[in-house]
């Protein structure tokens, strides 16, 4: 039994943490369950066969070994033949660009399985947790349940909080300079959306998963996850702020843009009304009459050039008078 639990199959990064109190064994492949708690990490692309190694040790229902290996679930907890089940798509920041990841749990009473396709610093932050904290190695397993999901929560305050900052660089670019990179704006507004996306089933499902499995999820945790709904609930309220002031921006950008455009065309066709008169007087005295005795005067040439400078300059004041541009 021992043997067979621990031929891993390749490429597959394994972490078995026994602890128990003032105990903390680090084992690099499955082992046997004992009298203490178990948290296990596997890293990278999980088959059937391996599942099948660890469902000796660990039972899990068929529906769940099929959800480790489709790597493409959305996010969601699930209470499912007596284990919590739970898949994460989760966004973190990474030298300012945002990078996706996923990861699924399965969580027993004493017992918690993490699984990721790549590595995303969850398992440094959980193994950190229990090597140093005596007071968290004396908890019930679901305590390290409830500070995975904090961590993916802190992360995803983070990731808000850059989008954010380039959503207000562009609400100033706005109004002050009435300019606005759309296509910058559009990536910004779908990063939160993917955000939205991925906290609020984490909301609406841990509601569920703590009445259908009290015995996993204990009620002296209460509190934490008490705390922790505080900050999705917050972090749901900010996105959903910064979406609807993004939207308005938009909004505003479309209201400028078309202002210019009227403005334009204010003044193409304050030109126009301007030397439509230049025109027909233009046309006038340019025709080939015989008898036209006015072209003869000496000074008609200074007198029409005058009277259309005349005319010009008291449309142009007149337009003002009205109010027709500024």
């Amino acid at each position: 039994m021992m043997d067979k639990a621990n031929r891993e199959t390749p490429l597959l990064y394994t972490k078995h943490i026994q602890y128990e109190g003032d105990t903390f064994d680090v084992h690099d492949s499955l082992q046997t369950p004992q009298e203490k708690k178990n948290f296990i990490y596997i890293k990278g692309p999980v088959e059937a066969g391996f599942l099948a190694q660890i469902n000796e040790l660990f039972p899990m229902d068929h529906t769940v070994r099929e959800d480790i290996i489709n790597t493409h679930q959305r996010t969601k907890i699930e209470y499912k033949e007596e284990v919590l089940f739970a898949t994460f798509n989760f966004i973190r920041l990474s030298d300012a660009s945002l990078v996706q990841h996923y990861a699924s749990v399965v969580l027993y009473e004493e017992t918690m399985i993490l699984f990721e396709p790549e590595g995303s610093g969850l398992f440094d932050a959980l193994h950190s947790l229990i090597e140093k904290n005596r007071s968290a190695r004396s908890k019930p397993v679901d305590y390290l349940f409830y500070h995975l999901l904090d961590v993916m929560t802190d992360q995803h305050l983070e990731v808000y909080k850059h989008l954010n900052e380039h959503a207000l660089d562009y609400e100033e670019e706005v109004l002050e300079n009435q300019t606005l990179n759309q296509e910058a704006l559009y990536l910004v507004r779908k990063n939160l959306l993917r955000l939205k996306v991925i906290v609020e089933p984490i909301m609406e499902d841990f509601d569920k998963a703590h009445v259908l499995a009290p015995h996993l999820i204990r009620s002296e945790h209460t509190l934490y996850y008490d705390d922790l709904k505080d900050h999705l609930l917050r972090l749901m309220a900010h996105i959903n702020e910064t979406r609807e002031m993004m939207r308005h921006l938009l909004d505003l950008n479309l209201n400028n843009q078309s202002q210019k455009m009227n403005r334009i065309m204010t003044t193409l066709t304050l030109f126009s009304a301007i030397f439509i008169p230049l025109s027909f007087l233009t046309g006038f005295f340019g025709m080939n009459f015989v008898h036209f005795e006015l072209l003869e005067y000496e000074f008609a040439l200074i007198a029409f050039v005058a009277g259309s400078l005349f005319l010009a300059i008291g449309m142009v004041v007149l337009f003002r008078k009205m109010r027709w541009f500024d």
